[in-house]
């Protein structure tokens, strides 16, 4: 008996030491899930706008179509992020979007209607929720010391599959002559991922993931020996009783209004994070409302095609990589984070009208040049502008903050494609550079002018001593 206590105590002891080979075996196979989850997502994504002018889809459509998908995302998360909290677990939700997913771009490949094109968006906007649901296990299955690691890790396995995806797709659709082509290898990626995940990554693994956090915190080997082995939990028993009394609407409004109220209430105690928040927001409204004019506007000014459209989605976002962690450090400790955010703002206006003009910028500077330096320079500022908005925030918000912020996103994000498809359908595609400096300009200016309310401290919280003077 005292030998069979002695290894009862010795298991939490051995499972704090840090992470088992089961537990990392469970990561690299959520991470190999969502790499192949990217590198299908990619092999569509950049040639869409191709597949909806094949069908006739003019500018003013494309911008609608846009705006429903985005409210189909916002809907979607909130929807399969209650199943999965409360109701079926991670791996059953992350499934339903692997299905979902492929079903959607099996439409995709095969869409003959306008209709049934925007079907499409709207049944992948709803369930596909594969990266939440990896974010979130890979914080369940790291402890806080390896955390940043894991995420790390993650980040690059998704970066590497994003990029391979595009090449791939450019060079599928290129090479077979069939447009269509990477959107048929996508749904069957999907179909793949949702047969390996199936197969290698059991029930039980997955209900163990998801229990992982809170087993941790009530002496997890203790509680684990007393539940009854290959019993599948979905959610912990306070969850399910409580999500049964309140519902799915319930729930929903009962998060939004836990996100939003504390948020806010900081806000107003703090004007200078209000005024970050804002500026964070106005800039991606016009960040999106011209990116969703910039699918159009590259096949009529430069004829990029489908297969030069994925080569440089793909070159874009390697030169971001290679090139942001060497610019960002030395931009920062140069102009402190508001100058890098104001010089990256003034580039991309300048940027912008020069490219207005067909003498100075052809296909190939557009391609190599001047798309890549924006891209580098979007990643600089929305870096800068996140650091400026958690320094503004009190410590003790944070959380808060930065869902309010998500949640508002979401809002614009619908706003945002409506409008430049509006933009897009009155003016024509060609004055997209003008549009964009136009734009940029008034934000930068925007932005010099409020500089002074940036450089503000929190009035509250531990985050005051982190506002520091670039």
């Amino acid at each position: 008996m005292a030998g069979g206590g002695a290894s009862a105590a010795a298991a939490p002891a051995a499972a704090a030491t840090g992470p088992t080979a089961k537990t990392r075996r469970w990561r690299w196979r959520w991470m190999a899930a969502v790499a192949l989850d990217c590198i299908g997502v990619a092999l569509v994504v950049p040639l869409l706008p191709y597949y909806y002018k094949d069908l006739g889809i003019d500018a003013a459509l494309y911008g609608r179509l846009g705006a429903v998908y985005n409210l189909s995302q916002i809907v979607g998360g909130v929807a399969m992020g209650y199943l999965a909290d409360r109701q079926f677990g991670r791996r059953a939700v992350f499934l339903v979007s692997l299905a979902g997913t492929g079903v959607s771009y099996a439409m995709v490949a095969t869409a003959e209607t306008v209709p049934f094109l925007i079907a499409s968006r709207v049944l992948v906007g709803l369930v596909k929720q594969t990266m939440t649901v990896g974010n979130a296990l890979m914080t369940e299955l790291s402890s806080p010391g390896e955390r940043a690691a894991v995420m790390g890790q993650l980040t690059a396995v998704t970066r590497v599959g994003w990029l391979g995806g595009q090449a791939l797709g450019g060079f599928l659709s290129g090479r077979s002559g069939m447009r269509r082509l990477p959107a048929m290898v996508s749904a069957a990626l999907f179909l793949l991922n949702f047969l390996l995940v199936s197969v290698y990554i059991p029930a039980e693994d997955a209900a163990a993931a998801d229990k992982k956090k809170k087993d941790d915190g009530d002496g997890g080997a203790a509680k684990a020996a007393d539940e009854p082995k290959g019993e599948v939990a979905t959610a912990d028993g306070a969850g399910s009783t409580e999500a049964g009394a309140k519902g799915f609407f319930g729930a929903m409004w009962e998060s939004v209004s836990n996100t939003l109220g504390p948020a806010m209430a900081t806000i107003r105690a703090n004007p200078a994070l209000g005024t970050v928040l804002g500026m964070r927001l106005l800039y991606f409204f016009i960040r999106s409302s011209m990116r969703s004019m910039g699918a159009f506007y590259e096949q009529e000014r430069f004829g990029i095609d489908p297969e030069w459209a994925g080569y440089v989605s793909a070159f874009r976002g390697a030169f971001d990589v290679a090139l942001q962690g060497v610019f960002l450090g030395r931009l920062v400790a140069w102009l402190g984070e508001r100058g890098t955010v104001t010089a990256a703002m003034g580039a991309l206006t300048l940027f912008a009208f020069l490219e207005s003009w067909p003498a100075l910028v052809g296909r190939w500077t557009y391609s190599l040049v001047l798309s890549p330096l924006n891209t580098l320079l979007v990643s600089l500022a929305q870096t800068c502008m996140s650091s400026l908005y958690s320094k503004a925030t009190p410590g003790s918000d944070v959380t808060s903050a930065f869902g309010a912020f998500n949640v508002f996103r979401a809002i614009v994000g619908v706003a945002a494609p409506l409008y430049g498809g509006t933009l897009l359908s009155y003016f024509g595609p060609e004055y997209k550079p003008v549009l964009s400096g136009l734009h940029l300009l008034f934000y930068t200016g925007l932005l010099v002018l409020m500089l002074p309310s940036l450089s503000r401290a929190p009035a509250k919280g531990a985050a005051a001593k982190a506002v520091k003077s670039d």
